[in-house]
Formats: C-alpha cells, sequence, structure tokens
C-alpha cells in the first residue's frame, strides 16, 4: 500500500500546483488589466485638464466680449449723457453708466483670475501627457515581458495537467469518481492531509479506524467536509 500512498502525496501536490499555475496565468491577466487601467486614468486626467483649459479659455473670452460691449454702451450712454436735456435724463444716464462700469471691474477681476488659473494649470498638461507617456511604455514592457512568462506558465500547466490525468489513470476507480465529483465545488482543496488525527481542510478529527485506513494507503473521505484524506508525511 505504501505506493497508493505515495501516489495521494504526489496527487494533492500536482493538484496543488495546477491550481498555483492557474493562479498566476491568472495574476497575469490581471496585470495587463491594470496596466491598461493606468493608461486609461492618466488619459482621463489629461482630457479632464483639457476640457478646464479649453473652459477657461472660452469664459475669458465670453468675459473679454462682455467687457468690449459694456464699454460701447458706455461711450453710447455717455454721449447720450452729454446732449441730454433735462436733468432726470442726465441722471438715469449717468445712473446706466455706473452700473456698467461697476460690472466691468467685476468682469475684469474675474477675467484676471481666469487668466491666472490658465497660466498655473497650462504647465500642468505637460506633465500629465508625460504621464501617459510613462504609462503606455510600462504596459508595452509589461505585455512583453509577460508574452514571454505567459508561454512558460502555459507550458508548465500543459505538462502539469498531463502529469495529473496520468495519476488519476492509475488511482482506484472510488477515488478517481469522488475527484471528478468534488472538484467543482472544493477545487484544489479536494484533498486534505490529516494532522494530528485531524482533517486539514475542516480540522474535525477522524476515527480511529479511519487512521488506520489512511495509515496503510486507503481511499477515506472526511465525513463533514468530503475531502479525500490522506498521510502528508513521508514514508519511512
Amino acid at each position: 500500500m505504501s505506493d497508493l500512498k505515495q501516489q495521494f502525496r504526489d496527487w494533492h501536490a500536482l493538484v496543488l500546483r495546477v491550481q498555483e499555475l492557474k493562479e498566476a496565468f491568472d495574476e497575469g491577466s490581471r496585470k495587463q488589466r491594470r496596466a491598461q487601467a493606468k493608461v486609461e486614468q492618466a488619459k482621463q486626467q489629461v482630457q479632464k485638464l483639457q476640457n478646464e483649459l479649453k473652459a477657461l479659455k472660452v469664459a475669458i473670452h465670453e468675459k473679454e466680449v462682455s467687457l468690449k460691449a459694456n464699454l460701447a454702451q458706455i461711450e453710447k450712454y455717455s454721449k447720450q449723457r452729454n446732449t441730454a436735456k433735462e436733468q432726470k435724463e442726465f441722471d438715469a444716464l449717468n445712473h446706466e453708466i455706473q452700473d456698467l462700469k461697476q460690472i466691468n471691474n467685476v468682469i475684469e477681476e474675474e477675467t484676471l483670475n481666469a487668466m491666472a488659473e490658465l497660466e498655473e494649470k497650462q504647465p500642468q498638461l505637460q506633465v500629465l501627457e508625460e504621464a501617459v507617456k510613462q504609462a503606455e511604455q510600462a504596459k508595452a514592457k509589461q505585455m512583453q515581458d509577460w508574452q514571454v512568462e505567459q508561454q512558460s506558465i502555459e507550458s508548465r500547466l500543459k505538462e502539469t495537467e498531463q502529469a495529473l490525468n496520468d495519476l488519476i489513470n492509475q488511482l482506484p476507480v472510488e477515488a478517481k469518481k469522488h475527484y471528478d465529483r468534488m472538484l467543482p465545488s472544493l477545487g484544489s482543496s479536494v484533498l486534505a492531509s490529516i494532522n494530528r488525527r485531524s482533517c486539514t481542510g475542516c480540522y474535525t478529527e477522524v476515527t480511529g479506524q479511519q487512521y488506520n485506513e489512511i495509515a496503510i494507503g486507503k481511499l477515506v473521505i472526511c465525513k463533514s467536509c468530503n475531502r479525500i484524506l490522506y498521510d502528508a508525511d513521508s514514508p519511512t
């Protein structure tokens, strides 16, 4: 039964190795997605700043147009005031002129603030555009490295899966059937070693009879978690 005991150990080792390689493959794919996400995030920051700069330029232009329109109106009112024949008309025109001047003072201040903000933000665009380039370069290098790593992982995974299938075909029929039945729900933890007479999958203590059967390499299923139990100790 010693050969069967070793087969169970090798079986679990191969199952875990397959899972490990699949996780490595998935992690490689996740790294690619994260690299792409960084590129997209950097591009979004550039786009956001470009939109802000554009909005500032539009706002400055609109304020300059308003200033010119108000100045033209002030000039018109001033001419009308100079030819006013009644004090009431003179006062009304003078009031309009003063209101427009106050409005222009506010517009001029807002224009200066917008121009200062534009001047402050424009250099940031170059920094963000450089960040996009760096993110794209990092993504390209990661993709290049991943292509090599991916081939290695796929090759090792194929070899390991083949070794696992070869070993499973040598196992007792009952073990194979239980493995196939429980694999979808338990995955790589379909097997569990015992430690101090307990299942390492659910920590339930095995009976004395089960422990003896495990020790001689018989198929034993944990009554609590349905894992296939085996003795992890190296053969003496």
